[in-house]
């Protein structure tokens, strides 16, 4: 393939919450800059994301493996039925990537935790942060056997792109270490934010609530996140990660606002202004944290082991702190 041919490029991340969709957007803009065209293939909700940064990029429709918790604390059911359908996803997605391939010629495929979009009709590419998983605690015996199975699926990809650092400087811990592999590429931190030139607001958020991950704790997480604001009696702009709802910022009480999404520099500036910041500790979100330079409380989503682990381990590096979404409303100011 010549260098100066102009290739296409498909981007396709889980739509399992907004930060797989987010933390390609500074991937998709070097793809353009580099004058390759571009398409993505995601989620109704990923699709909104990119649009709201790229409006005129093509995108097909191509719904990823959803997931719904239980209100209550223990996962395992919802965790197990996810997994018995992993297989069969994997199935399906490479079928339809296969006509996706050949209906766009598309040179090269840059996916974002979805295992099934490997190809020998392409360079394929797999972003993840997670070579291990960590199950749930009465099946953590599993954990050698759900390793082999994930580098088992890695190997298919021509490359797989890890967003942290090798050894010593990983932010990721233990879920990015290498398993040896060698097709594993360590790219750094990716980040929205990385595309943002700071401005000063004219806004000042005392409190900003970072809304993310599926149902139905994401809704359980924005009424907690309301009730903080009014107890504290804070300046506060919960951000519910609904691209859909659009981006007018609309005040519920005298202490909260509510924004579906907003435009990333906005975005930015509400996070790098605020005085208290409290989130989920998805990667993305701690990725786009720490790109800021901003530190805050995270609240890992109850039963999603990765969360737990990753609001602990980066608690004990001093890099953000961490209470259980049970616990949060019991926090004091100094604590928050």
């Amino acid at each position: 393939m010549s260098e100066t041919k102009k290739k296409t490029i498909l981007f396709s991340p889980l739509g399992w919450g907004l930060g797989h969709a987010s933390r390609i957007i500074p991937l998709i803009s070097k793809e353009i800059e580099q004058g390759n065209n571009v398409i993505v293939a995601a989620d109704k909700s990923s699709i909104a994301l990119v649009k709201s940064t790229f409006p005129n990029i093509t995108t097909i429709p191509f719904k990823s493996i959803n997931v719904r918790f239980c209100k209550n604390n223990n996962q395992l059911l919802p965790l197990f039925w996810f997994a018995l359908r992993i297989p069969f996803v994997r199935i399906r997605e490479h079928r339809k990537l296969q006509q996706i391939i050949k209906k766009y010629k598309v040179d090269m495929v840059i996916s974002d935790n979805r295992y099934g979009l490997y190809s020998k009709r392409a360079f394929c590419v797999i972003i993840t942060h997670q070579l291990r998983i960590i199950p749930p605690k009465p099946f953590g015996f599993t954990s050698k056997l759900i390793e082999i199975l994930l580098k088992r699926w890695l190997k298919r990809f021509n490359e797989v792109w890890i967003p942290d650092y090798p050894q010593e400087n990983s932010i990721a811990g233990e879920l990015s270490r290498s398993n040896g592999l060698p097709n594993i590429k360590y790219i750094g931190l990716l980040s929205r934010f990385e595309l943002i030139t700071p401005n000063t607001s004219d806004r000042y958020w005392e409190l900003v609530g970072i809304v993310s991950g599926p149902e139905a704790h994401r809704t359980i997480f924005e009424e907690k996140l309301t009730q903080l604001g009014q107890k504290f009696k804070l300046k506060t702009l919960i951000l519910k990660g609904i691209p859909n709802q659009g981006n007018e910022i609309i005040q519920e009480s005298e202490y909260v606002w509510k924004s579906g999404h907003l435009p990333d520099i906005e975005f930015y500036s509400a996070i790098k202004n605020a005085r208290y910041i409290v989130a989920r500790s998805g990667y993305s979100t701690i990725m786009d944290l720490l790109t800021i330079g901003k530190s805050g409380l995270l609240v890992p989503t109850p039963g999603q082991t990765e969360q737990e682990y990753l609001a602990k381990h980066l608690a004990e590096k001093g890099f953000f702190r961490s209470v259980k979404q049970d616990s949060i409303l019991n926090i004091t100011l100094a604590e928050l």
